[in-house]
This record gives C-alpha cells, structure tokens and sequence, in this order.
C-alpha cells in the first residue's frame, strides 16, 4: 500500500477520481483521516508529527500543528462531535488534545 502528501475523493459508483488536496509536504506521508460532523472538513495526521483540518469546501488546510515530538509520527486521530476538540497520537505513546475553538493544547501525556 502507497501513501504519500495527498489525500483524494472518488466516485463510489466508478472509483474515478474526483479531487485531491495536497495537505503536507512532499515526502511526508498522511497517515490517519476523520470527517468532522458535517462532512465539509477533515482531520488528518502525518508522519512528520503533523495534524490538520482541511477545508474541503474552500480546498485548502486551515489549520496545521505541530504539537508531538518532531522525531514521531502521528498514526492517529479524531475528531469530537462537537467538532471543537481534535486527539492525535504519535508512535512514542503520546496523546494530545487540542481545542479548535481556543487554538490550544488542553491535554498532552504519555
């Protein structure tokens, strides 16, 4: 399986392409994705420590963090149904949960 800086819709009918973004830089791979409640942004993370929100609606990333250690990946996240609190966690075991709303860290722990 290939992974690399991008992350793209398809057609469910035909699997045909329909947009892509590219939300890090090249040579950073996404790794981990979520639709927030109304399905217009994303959360994604990357192995180079990276989380986000990508606005589909306006095709751009409005938000970029670099809140785990610069030498982990971050494999994992999620976003709360309220569409204000994002968790991420990287290889090394550490949690982050960040406020969108206040634009802060609110909890980081191994």
């Amino acid at each position: 399986r290939k992974f690399d800086n991008q992350v793209r819709f398809y057609k469910a009918e035909d699997g045909q392409s329909i947009q892509k973004f590219e939300v890090v830089p090249r040579g950073t791979q996404v790794t981990d994705l979520q639709f927030n409640s109304n399905s217009k942004s994303l959360v994604f993370c990357a192995d180079d420590s990276s989380t986000g929100i990508l606005n589909t609606m306006q095709d751009k990333v409005d938000c970029l963090w670099f809140d785990h250690d610069r030498n982990q990946a971050c494999v994992c996240v999620s976003i709360s149904q309220n569409d204000n609190l994002v968790a991420s966690g990287s290889t090394d075991g550490t949690l982050v949960v960040r406020s969108i709303k206040d634009d802060a860290v609110i909890i980081k722990d191994r």
